[in-house]
């Protein structure tokens, strides 16, 4: 009877044992990673790492990585989670959280330009800086960030919304002649039609110091 409690007991050890070592590698492979962006700077906060080893490597990779998805135009929430996973997959860890906040809320990425020009005025002048909120969702009213395939980056008003398709327009509304090889040239802002995949994103602060170029 001994004999059996005490095979009972090393059996339930045993078990004990694998189930500890089983939740030990599980947790060493799980990681959670906040990253807080604001268009320029990234700060990066993990969790759950394993104590015994040094993940600063990681850490820049991680940073490095986001700020230069910070300035691609094409990068999306979705894409830079997906990047970031295989960095830390290749430090082994195959289970991770990915949370990405800005001053526009959860899961969503900001993203700075500077304005040339002055055919937005009174709204933004030659020189100011502004944040968007990356997103193609747009409503009349809303000053934007597009490419538009005639006249490259610009940025303006929405004026009108037809299915996928947005008129956009200069706030800045002064018409200027001038007399060029015996023709009148009329000058004024832009206006066009573009789609809304050819939205960057939705001005949401403006007035800050940045030096990447917008062309109005």
């Amino acid at each position: 009877m001994k004999s059996h409690t005490k095979w009972i007991l090393s059996f339930i050890i045993i078990i004990l044992a694998l189930v500890g070592t089983i939740g030990f590698m599980n947790f060493n492979d799980a990681l959670i990673v906040d990253l807080k962006l604001n268009g320029v700077t990234v700060e990066s906060d993990i969790h759950n790492i394993n104590f015994l080893e040094d993940n600063d490597q990681m850490n820049s990779d991680i940073t490095n990585y986001v700020k230069e998805e910070m300035i691609n135009e094409n990068s999306t929430v979705d894409s830079i989670k997906s990047g970031v996973s295989n960095i830390t997959k290749k430090y082994g860890y195959t289970n991770t959280e990915i949370n990405i906040k800005s001053e526009f809320g959860d899961d969503t990425l900001p993203m700075f330009f500077n304005v040339e020009g002055t055919s937005m005025l009174p709204t933004f002048h030659d020189g100011e800086s502004v944040i968007i909120n990356k997103t193609h969702d747009v409503s009349v009213g809303d000053c934007v960030v597009a490419d538009s395939p005639e006249y490259g980056r610009i940025i303006k008003r929405v004026s009108q919304i037809n299915g996928n398709e947005v008129y956009l327009t200069s706030d800045n509304k002064e018409v200027k002649y001038r007399y060029e090889d015996c023709y009148t040239i009329k000058e004024e802002g832009i206006k066009t039609w573009v789609n809304k995949n050819n939205i960057i994103g939705v001005v949401k602060i403006s007035n800050i110091t940045n030096n990447t170029n917008l062309n109005v």
